[in-house]
């Protein structure tokens, strides 16, 4: 079942509908219109019913030397086709659009993106392990540390460990409380950082209530968040406010992303935080996919996994300097399932040489 799954994201990047990958016989076709031409299907075809039909009437060793013969045309035909893609029927568009996913490039696409979603699905799956299977808050720490945008990633995972979200929940129908409790297990309720509508003063008041209501743990140590090499925009006192009132929304709760079939239901969730739209996708790329296919992995649902990539397809590629990076050699990145793929082909074999593990290194090297 999962080779077919593949199959029908392969059918689906290549232009083809992937309800054709479900189809016995019909698939096989496909396979060899994708790759290389859909005359050679038919011509293995022949041959292949020629050497079943030898095997049973001709002495059985001329059958053997029929399926011989069937086996070493296949191997030629595909390394060809992999070598030469015009002389396979496929035509190459100026400046090499597209020609970097054919035969081997749509698979190894696939794959890579397998990879990638199984790795950042196996970090989430770890870290719901780590809180007893709690998965809610998995779901609130993994968008935590995505808040960070990489620089202070490590510190908003650490900070939001350490939020008790069984009492956010009992205040969770008052903004300003929300925030107060976030800010200060933050350390960061400060005169000196301001925002909009924020009272720093009242808040370490109904901060100081909170932690003696709830017993709360000491807040990390502030030196820990850094704003240096920071946009105003991702100073963590902003994007702390931000989240608080995302969690006060409810809508992007692990409960509530199951729910939801489309990018535009996904950017609703995270509307009530006033993020961009750029930094919506990225949430939704590093936290909701990852989580979604981490999900279905805990519960076994191919479906679930499905989807998660599928939302993946629909959104637009990263603008990242790696992604800038293949971009000047050439390919063309249509969407973030391609520049995912990318992002791992780039970290885990072409930064580490592992050229010989690489799909499309070790066809290199061959040549």
């Amino acid at each position: 079942m999962k080779s077919v799954t593949l199959y029908s994201k392969m059918y689906r990047k290549a232009g083809e509908a992937g309800w054709k990958a479900f189809i016995p016989v019909y698939n096989d076709y496909n396979n060899y219109k994708i790759s290389w031409a859909g005359k050679f299907f038919f011509l293995s075809a022949a041959m292949y019913c020629v050497a079943a039909y030898a095997l049973g009437t001709f002495p059985q060793w001329l059958g053997f030397v029929m399926l011989a013969v069937f086996v070493v045309y296949m191997v030629l035909t595909v390394r060809n086709g992999l070598k030469n893609p015009e002389a396979a029927g496929e035509e190459e568009e100026d400046g090499g659009e597209g020609t970097p996913w054919i035969a081997l490039g749509i698979i190894g696409a696939v794959a890579l993106l397998v990879e990638r979603m199984e790795a950042r699905a196996g970090k989430v799956a770890e870290r719901a392990r780590r809180m007893n299977g709690d998965w809610e808050k998995a779901a609130f720490v993994t968008l935590s540390r995505n808040f960070g945008f990489g620089l202070n990633g490590d510190i908003y995972e650490m900070w939001a460990q350490k939020i008790p979200l069984q009492a956010a929940a009992k205040h969770r129908d008052n903004l300003f409380q929300i925030q107060s409790l976030f800010m200060g297990m933050a350390n960061l309720i400060d005169p000196a950082l301001q925002a909009e509508g924020w009272d720093a003063e009242k808040a370490q008041r109904e901060y100081a209530f909170l932690a003696h209501k709830f017993q709360l743990a000491e807040p990390i140590p502030r030196e820990l968040w850094k704003f240096m090499r920071t946009r105003p925009s991702n100073f963590p006192h902003l994007r702390i406010l931000q989240l608080a009132r995302i969690y006060v929304s409810g809508k992007a709760g692990l409960h509530n992303l199951l729910e939801v079939s489309d990018i535009k239901s996904l950017h609703n969730c995270l509307h009530e935080g006033s993020l961009s739209a750029a930094s919506r996708n990225l949430i939704i790329i590093n936290t909701v996919i990852p989580l979604l296919y981490a999900y279905g992995m805990h519960l076994q649902d191919q479906g679930l996994k499905d989807k998660a990539t599928d939302l993946l397809a629909q959104l637009p590629p990263e603008n990242n300097f790696i992604i800038r990076q293949w971009k000047g050699c050439g390919l063309s990145v249509r969407s973030a399932a391609d520049s995912q793929a990318l992002i791992q082909l780039k970290r885990e074999y072409c930064d580490r040489a592992d050229c010989l593990r690489c799909r499309f290194g070790y066809e290199y090297l061959k040549q």
